[in-house]
């Protein structure tokens, strides 16, 4: 029997990551999108079936839901208002931390 893979993508309703959910999709994965939204809201994705996550990766349980039963984590989050060194410091250490703790 062959089981679903789920792959989680960081900002995925943003331009790379409706792409990437695109291809992923036609590739069989069942699809987990964390997002704050806060760019864009979806639209493009509206055809797309995936399952989203709103909250911000700097907010540990956001993180923990999303990556609950995860195969593979694609970080695609990205900004352009927030200090770059925060937004660092949470890929480097939040996302990897909570994924050992499966």
């Amino acid at each position: 029997m062959l089981s679903t893979r789920k792959l989680v993508v960081t900002g995925g309703h943003g331009f790379v990551g409706t792409h990437l959910l695109i291809a992923a999709a036609q590739g069989g994965y069942d699809l987990v999108v964390l997002d704050d939204l806060s760019i864009c809201d979806g639209r493009y994705l509206q055809q797309i079936p995936h399952r989203l996550v709103k909250g911000d990766i700097r907010d540990e349980s956001v993180v923990a839901q999303a990556l609950e039963g995860a195969e593979a984590v694609v970080h695609d989050i990205s900004s352009c208002y927030l200090p770059c060194k925060p937004c660092i410091r949470t890929l480097i250490t939040n996302t990897p931390d909570r994924s050992r703790r499966r």
